[in-house]
């Protein structure tokens, strides 16, 4: 809570400077200066909003993949997730390829792996790395195949509509 008033701050000093700017004629020798500073200052607050989404992004999937039971040692919860980017995360279905077995998987993306889940328990079902995913189109649009490399699996997997998708 004590951070918030510090950064509220910064964010009134864009504006101050850009406001003294605009009552600052183009050959007052204080012209230039307030230029630098104001470019400055805007660097800086781009720099504390990125880390800002980045933190968010990192609480958000920290929370998603705590939610995953059984979740192998090998993925140190933390550290798994602090040295990725989260992506996204949704519930989708996967059919079977010979199209008998049909069952709504919860997945998580982050940049470099993707996790799914079974049920509504979130009971952990498998883990591909990215670089091991062969992604390609479905003749149905609604649908996309996803081939793992480790087990040669290709799965059928529906978004809820042509938009989620993508």
């Amino acid at each position: 809570r004590r951070v918030h008033g510090p950064v509220q701050r910064c964010c009134k000093y864009p504006l101050l400077v850009r406001e003294i700017l605009r009552h600052t004629g183009e050959d007052d020798p204080d012209c230039a200066p307030l230029q630098r500073a104001f470019a400055a200052i805007s660097e800086a607050l781009d720099r504390v909003n990125e880390h800002k989404r980045a933190l968010e992004f990192y609480q958000e999937a920290l929370e998603l993949v705590r939610q995953i039971v059984g979740l192998p040692e090998d993925l140190p919860l933390e550290q798994f997730v602090h040295e990725k980017r989260f992506v996204r995360h949704g519930t989708l279905v996967k059919h079977s390829q010979d199209g008998g077995k049909v069952e709504e998987r919860t997945f998580v993306m982050l940049n470099n792996v993707l996790l799914w889940t079974k049920d509504r328990n979130r009971r952990f079902c498998k883990r591909v790395w990215m670089r091991d995913i062969e992604v390609g189109d479905d003749a149905d649009p609604a649908f996309f195949r996803l081939t793992a490399a480790d087990s040669g699996k290709t799965y059928r997997i529906q978004c809820a509509s042509t938009e989620e998708k993508f």
